[in-house]
């Protein structure tokens, strides 16, 4: 009869071992979910500056061609990276001013710089027109006509003999009787 009583016992034992394993196959925890991770990349407005990105880690901040890395914000399963404008220098606009007669010719030295130069009185010139085309200003010239000299006229009376009859008289206009 011991016998008898151990075998029920280890049947039991076995019965209750195989219930409790197969409550433990029946009890199957589910796996957790992997959790997505959003990386996002914003300006100081909070504009976004390139596309946002998911994934099961964080992405880098990485660089931002005219931006700068100023700090990064997490929330959660959310990471925001700030970056502000590169302030960009420009550079000097070099503007060119030219003295030219109206054949083109060249009657000063061109000069750069900051501003345009003055058009300046040039002797023997006269300021005809002033054009500009982006960054060159051309200043152009014609060359001033002489003034006429005056004639000097001479009156002269004589007779029929070619003798001086009266004083000769010089000037601009010729004399009068």
């Amino acid at each position: 009869m011991a016998a008898a009583k151990k075998l029920a016992e280890k049947k039991v034992a076995d019965e209750g071992q195989t219930a409790v394993n197969a409550s433990k196959t029946c009890e199957k925890k589910p796996k957790p979910k992997p959790v997505a991770k959003m990386t996002k990349w914003m300006d100081e407005n909070g504009v976004e500056i390139k596309t946002s990105e998911t994934g099961k880690t964080f992405a880098d901040a990485g660089n931002i061609d005219g931006y700068e890395f100023v700090k990064e914000e997490v929330n959660g399963d959310e990471k925001v990276y700030i970056f502000k404008k590169k302030k960009i220098e420009s550079k000097p606009v070099i503007k060119t001013t030219k003295w030219v007669d109206e054949n083109g010719n060249e009657i000063k030295s061109s000069e750069t710089g900051k501003e345009f130069g003055k058009a300046e009185n040039i002797d023997g010139y006269i300021l005809k027109e002033a054009k500009e085309n982006g960054n060159v200003k051309t200043y152009i010239f014609e060359k001033k006509k002489p003034k006429p000299k005056p004639v000097t006229k001479t009156t002269k009376w004589l007779d029929e003999n070619g003798v001086e009859i009266k004083k000769s008289a010089t000037g601009e206009n010729f004399g009068k009787k």
